[in-house]
Formats: C-alpha cells, sequence, structure tokens
C-alpha cells in the first residue's frame, strides 16, 4: 500500500495514513477543520473568529474574511483587542464609551457646572479658578489631567458625588488641587470621588479641603494640608497604593482624619504626618484602619 500524499499541514503515520495538524481535515489533510477558515485562500488554515474567541471587549467586530480573524474596533476604540481609546478620545466612565472630550485650559471666566452631556473633561493645561468663581462637578462627570496641575483654586472646587455614580478624577498629573497663594476663601469639597494615577491630591494655602467617602489610587505624593485656615474634613475615605496626609494647622484650626481605610505602605513612609499644630490647634487621628502594611 502506497504512502498517502500528505500536505504540508500533516505528517504521514508509519501506516501509511495523514495525521493532520491542528486545523487542517481530509484524508490528505488538504482541508479546515471545522472551526478554522481559509478565507484568503493561501493554504493556511487558521482560526475563525468563533474559535479564536474574539470579543473585542464589546467595543468592535471580529472578522475573518481577510484569512486572519481581527478586531474591527467602533468609533473611538483602538487596540488588537479594541480596549483602549483611539486617539482624541477619552474613556468617560458615567457611559463606558471613548469619546471626543470636552477641552478645558487656562483661567475660569464664569462659574461653570461640569455635567454628564460634556463628560470626559480633559484638562489640557492647569485651570486656575479664580476667587468668588466656582467650578460645580456633577455625578458621573469623568476630569482627564495631562501632566500638569490639574486645577489651581483660589476659588471653590465641589465634587459631589453618588454611591455608584462616582465623580472620577484621573491622572496622569501632578496636582490635582494647587492651593498655592489661596486665601481662607479657597475650598475644595469632594465627595464619592475616585482619584487616580497623580502626584500630589491637594497642595498648600490657606484654603481648606473636605474628602469624605472617597477613594485615592496610586496617588503616590503627600497631599500637602499646610496652615489651613478653616477646619479640615479627611473622613470615610480609601487610599490604595497612595501617599498619606502632610498636615500642619495655626491656631485655632482643627483637621480630622478619621474612619479612612489604608491599604498597603503608604508610598511616602507614612500614612499621616502631623508635622505642626500651633497655638489652639487640633489634629484628630482616630477609627482609621490599616491593612496590609
Amino acid at each position: 500500500e502506497e504512502d498517502a500524499d500528505c500536505a504540508g499541514a500533516a505528517q504521514c503515520t508509519p501506516g501509511g495514513k495523514c495525521a493532520c495538524l491542528q486545523g487542517y481535515a481530509g484524508s490528505e489533510c488538504d482541508s479546515c477543520a471545522a472551526g478554522y477558515q481559509d478565507n484568503d485562500e493561501n493554504g493556511t488554515c487558521l482560526p475563525d473568529c468563533a474559535t479564536a474567541g474574539f470579543t473585542c471587549n464589546g467595543h468592535g467586530d471580529c472578522l475573518d474574511g481577510g484569512g486572519t480573524a481581527l478586531c474591527e474596533c467602533h468609533a473611538g476604540w483602538d487596540g488588537a483587542a479594541c480596549d483602549k481609546c483611539a486617539e482624541g478620545y477619552s474613556y468617560d466612565f458615567s457611559s463606558g464609551n471613548c469619546i471626543i472630550a470636552t477641552e478645558v485650559c487656562g483661567i475660569l471666566k464664569a462659574s461653570e457646572v461640569w455635567t454628564t452631556e460634556k463628560s470626559p473633561y480633559l484638562v489640557t493645561c492647569t485651570l486656575q479658578i479664580p476667587a468668588n468663581l466656582s467650578i460645580t462637578i456633577n455625578p458621573g462627570v469623568t476630569v482627564i489631567g495631562t501632566g500638569s496641575s490639574m486645577f489651581h483654586v483660589h476659588g471653590t472646587v465641589t465634587a459631589h458625588g453618588s454611591p455608584g455614580d462616582e465623580v472620577h478624577l484621573m491622572g496622569p498629573t501632578s496636582k490635582f488641587f494647587d492651593m498655592n497663594g489661596s486665601d481662607s476663601s479657597a475650598h475644595v469639597d469632594l465627595q464619592y470621588v475616585a482619584v487616580e494615577k497623580g502626584s500630589n491630591l491637594y497642595f498648600g494655602g490657606s484654603g481648606h479641603l473636605t474628602l469624605l467617602d472617597s477613594r485615592l489610587t496610586d496617588v503616590g505624593g503627600y497631599s500637602y494640608v499646610h496652615y489651613p485656615a478653616k477646619d479640615v474634613h479627611i473622613e470615610r475615605n480609601v487610599l490604595v497604593n497612595s501617599g498619606g496626609f502632610s498636615i500642619g494647622l495655626s491656631s485655632g484650626v482643627k483637621s480630622y482624619v478619621r474612619n479612612i481605610l489604608f491599604m498597603g505602605a503608604a508610598t511616602n513612609g507614612a500614612w499621616v504626618r502631623s508635622w505642626a499644630a500651633y497655638g489652639a490647634s487640633i489634629a484628630v487621628v482616630q477609627y482609621n484602619s490599616f491593612v496590609d502594611v
């Protein structure tokens, strides 16, 4: 009995039969097995979309008509698996889509309310908020930095999310809130805010900070709460792989760091550093938890 004429996709067994390589079928292994295709007719059987298991993360369609299963991404998406935003697009947490961002930069001319309809907001250079002006950031809004300080605050920033519908502040950024030169009227008021990827959440100045029910992840430097003119409340937050709080108080001012979950070691050595407390000032640090420190 003559040996079978095995194609390049097979090996001839001692019994004279063809043992097909994966993806090939037929007595001479010259056709594609179920789940494989040779749509470009070059003689190579490759997985079809179903066998390749390409979901394209729900942001594209798998096509194998050209002989190789590939994701064709929907508008705004990019990458082999359609898992990142295309150039010129930014990820919006409220919709779960990559969309063209609202760009902001320079000096705020009038008080504004930032809404999900215009989210995400891309801060292309530091946005200065003058005294007596304010930005209110609604639940579900995403704000993205591009490397410089995000806000230089002399007025007020109020970002109040809600459980399950947080405000998202995303780096990269050096400082999210630069308070240098601010007076006692400046205020950063954050509740249900997710902050990610930056150096400092808050930096100096005579303004004051309210940070409640929020989460900081990969914010590597201290939040420098130095000589605020009014009481500071930092309560019921979660910090992960981040720096802590460096607090210095003038006479008569109180700071409260309470009910915080600190996860892992502080990236700058200490989760809470009280380095100055003058006169009748009081730094309250209590009811906090430390995991994997």
